[in-house]
């Protein structure tokens, strides 16, 4: 049957004033006793689940900074009955109890034991909760104090407060059996923790004064740094009615849906009634209808799906239209989710880091929702396309697919790609497919060109995105058109050498439609992934590249198209980390061969560049086509792909043929391209080599602090083992060779730990072999001699005279 009552106290909640309260105000200004009522859950955010630990940590790092902050802060609303001097809550449970723990814990370290014991705060939902409430409320003041948490362990820094009241004669052996109190016992563990945390290096004076200074912050009622809207539902005639209405079944009313309620309010004060009845419309039908089809059998709505999106969208378009000086490098992390941060959705919570919901941000992400989940755009299945419409460059129905509905993160450069194609639809919602995919496949180009080092760089992206799209449809022309327009113009923030490389690839298809599909079929290459000058430069589509990138003599398309049937397969090959011509170093090889193609890094040390996925040492950044493009390395890929060996059809054995020709007169690269050099180069687990005093040193790291060792000798050192073990010698000779991590050291062969053999070239001293010759007398090393020698021969010479003595 309907109730009546029910309905009628429904319509009184909207005439009920809500009143802003501290914590304290609840005892001391209005008398009440909180009473949390049977028909309530168990206190959840002690739970040892990842959600609920990432909760909890989260909640106490933001009531901390609250506290620590000069302004005020809102924990949005708390309902409850206020029957007989009781405050029942139907909805805040778990926030008081929180709020509670940390009074309790400050206000004890901070000597305030009078003023706490009147915060009673009781639990009906089991007695054995009651009765652990009313024992830590009257023991608090003797284990909340700096004494007993001060107190070293045996095996810890320090006793948690859970241990400690766990060894009170109070504490009964089966309380940790009711979630409540083991929630509770967690929920002081994690607010000692925070004030407590060593990994910050803090002095035990500097953490007693932090402590101190949160106390009096806390509790100063006249600055409240925590409140809440306190709404009293008096003259309800059916709570529990009520509150099934309100929490969902009993559940707490979702982070999500009070975020919504506080947007909703945002919306009401910016526009104007009928702009906010369209907007409520669509959060609650529209938009809810699109996603409803793809909620998982158990999920009771689609809240999940609208979260997911209101945290990119929001981080994508708050940085653009605030004025909040608080958006740093740090908060920006948080709101990006990125560098291990995570945000706490809540709409005070943006609003502390710095996003403002002003009218602009507001106008923006109404936009966005409106793209994203129009029937036109909302493109779930499989096989969806947009026709016309070239995917590679972005794929919205796979990004909606894995954002949205599978919740997986966006990078930088997804965020940045799914910005760049809502404010398109946004600017020109009429536009054809053509269009959209040139727009796509130049931001594409752009972004994956351009490195994004932290969150302060993407909103100069974000906004890079927004001052080209302007800039195109302001001039009301197609963008190759366009693109063509602007040779000698610069970009914002965009690589400015792939802007340039754009531009050329504009006037090449203008020139002729031919040049659509071979460069399409570069840009497609996943290594070179949109960054093809390098192609250029090979096919002599420049006629005096790098100084200049004109265009009157060039190729056709059709010549074009030819050589990229020599270039793109190798650049398969060494972008990728597994095929054999990166394992075994034959790309290395083979461009060593044709000169040393390295340039010059700082403290004397270059790199292999044989490492594809590295945004520094990879060989698509040995071959990007910028304004310092480096013409040695150029010069020496150009000779590969000419060679009368090569053969794209058969890489690893034509690199190999290649390097097996090099005829030069230096020393170092003779070994690298030799018999040893693949075995070499796997002790550069990163790639770098170094030159000093032209001693040449293989880095296991980057840097010299870290083990190294010396080309000749790790060169011999192979050699030496593979003649012993031809000759069946190993086992009876023990050869190893010891790398070393001084700069003042040097790396050396051990023959059974009598002979030390060092080669090194210093202060353009002729090359010198060493070879000390010690012996164990009396279990003490004593070297007897040392032996210097011109070349590798005689070294070899002299051990082997040696070992058959």
């Amino acid at each position: 049957m309907l109730n009546y009552h029910y309905l009628s106290d429904m319509n009184n909640i909207d005439k009920m004033t809500s009143q802003e309260m501290s914590f304290i105000d609840i005892f001391e200004k209005y008398g009440y006793t909180i009473l949390i009522p049977a028909i309530q859950r168990d206190y959840a955010q002690g739970r040892s689940t990842i959600k609920a630990t990432k909760i909890r940590k989260d909640f106490v790092e933001e009531l901390i900074d609250y506290i620590f902050d000069e302004n005020s802060h809102s924990l949005d609303f708390i309902y409850g009955d206020d029957n007989n001097k009781f405050f029942i809550p139907l909805d805040g449970q778990q926030r008081l109890t929180t709020l509670w723990l940390l009074h309790l814990y400050l206000g004890c370290m901070t000597g305030r034991k009078e003023q706490i014991k009147k915060f009673i705060f009781n639990y009906e939902t089991r007695d054995s909760s009651a009765r652990f409430c009313k024992k830590l409320l009257e023991n608090a003041d003797k284990i909340l104090i700096l004494e007993k948490l001060n107190k070293k362990h045996e095996n810890k820094e320090k006793y948690k407060p859970s241990e400690i009241i766990k060894d009170e004669d109070w504490w009964f052996t089966k309380w940790p059996d009711d979630p409540t109190i083991s929630g509770i016992l967690t929920m002081l563990d994690e607010i000692d923790n925070q004030f407590y945390d060593y990994k910050k290096g803090e002095k035990e004076e500097e953490r007693y004064v932090k402590i101190t200074e949160a106390g009096e912050k806390l509790f100063d009622n006249q600055t409240k740094p925590i409140v809440f809207q306190f709404m009293p539902l008096n003259g309800i005639h059916d709570i529990d009615d009520l509150y099934i209405k309100m929490n969902a079944r009993g559940l707490e009313l979702t982070p999500f849906e009070i975020f919504k309620s506080k947007l909703i309010e945002d919306v009401e004060k910016h526009f104007d009634s009928k702009e906010e009845k369209v907007f409520k419309s669509n959060i609650d039908v529209k938009w809810s209808d699109t996603l409803w089809k793809y909620r998982g059998k158990d999920d009771k709505n689609i809240d999940v799906f609208l979260e997911r999106t209101f945290r990119v969208i929001i981080a994508n378009e708050g940085p653009l239209s605030t004025t909040a000086t608080t958006l740093n490098g740090e908060n920006l992390d948080y709101i990006f989710e990125a560098n291990n941060k995570h945000l706490t959705f809540a709409h005070n919570w943006f609003e502390k880091r710095g996003i403002e919901f002003n009218f602009d941000f507001l106008k923006r992400i109404i936009a966005d929702f409106s793209i994203l989940f129009d029937g036109k755009y909302m493109l779930l299945g499989e096989t969806d396309v947009i026709p016309g419409y070239d995917v590679y460059w972005f794929d919205i129905a796979k990004a909606i697919r894995e954002w949205i509905i599978g919740g997986k993160s966006l990078t930088y450069d997804s965020r940045l790609k799914l910005h760049a194609y809502l404010k398109f639809q946004e600017k020109f919602p009429n536009a054809n497919s053509d269009e959209l995919t040139s727009w796509m496949r130049l931001m594409h180009n752009l972004i994956e060109a351009t490195p994004i080092d932290n969150s302060v760089d993407m909103v100069k992206a974000l906004r890079g995105v927004e001052i080209i799209l302007g800039r195109y449809k302001n001039s009301g022309l197609t963008l190759d058109v366009w693109l063509n327009s602007q040779e000698g113009s610069s970009i914002d923030f965009y690589a400015s050498y792939q802007w340039r490389e754009e531009i050329v690839k504009a006037k090449l298809r203008l020139s002729n439609a031919n040049w659509n599909a071979p460069l399409k079929r570069a840009e497609q290459q996943n290594y070179l992934n949109g960054q093809i000058g390098v192609t250029f430069y090979l096919a002599d589509v420049y006629t005096n590249f790098p100084n200049s990138m004109d265009l009157s003599n060039t190729i056709t398309a059709n010549d074009y198209d030819n050589i990229l049937n020599k270039v793109l397969p190798i650049f398969g090959e060494i972008g990728n980390a597994d095929s054999d011509v990166i394992q075994q170093f034959a790309m290395v090889k083979a461009m060593l061969a044709r000169g040393d193609y390295m340039p010059w890094l700082s403290s004397g040390r270059k790199n292999l560049y044989n490492r594809p996925g590295h945004r520094d040492y990879s060989w698509k950044r040995l071959f990007r086509a910028d304004e310092k493009a480096n013409m040695i390395a150029y010069n020496c890929l150009k000779e590969i792909i000419f060679d009368s060996n090569y053969d794209a059809t058969d890489l690893l054995t034509s690199l190999n043929a290649i390097a097996n020709q090099y005829s030069g007169n230096s020393p170092w690269i003779k070994i690298l391209v030799g018999k040893y050099g693949r075995k070499i180069m796997q002790n550069s687990k990163q790639g770098f080599i170094a030159f000093d005093d032209k001693n040449v040193l293989i880095y296991q790291a980057s840097q010299r602090n870290h083990y190294h060792s010396e080309l000749y000798t790790l060169a011999l050192y192979y050699e030496l083992k593979e003649i012993y073990k031809t000759q069946n010698k190993l086992g009876k000779v023990n050869v190893y060779y010891e790398s070393v991590k001084s700069g003042d050291d040097d790396s050396y062969i051990a023959i059974n730990n009598n002979y030390y053999i060092y080669h090194w070239i210093k202060n353009n001293e002729v090359a010198s072999w060493i070879i000390e010759n010690w012996i164990n007398e009396n279990g003490t090393q004593k070297k007897i001699s040392t032996d210097s020698f011109n070349t590798k021969d005689e070294v070899l010479d002299f051990i082997n005279v040696k070992l058959q003595e």
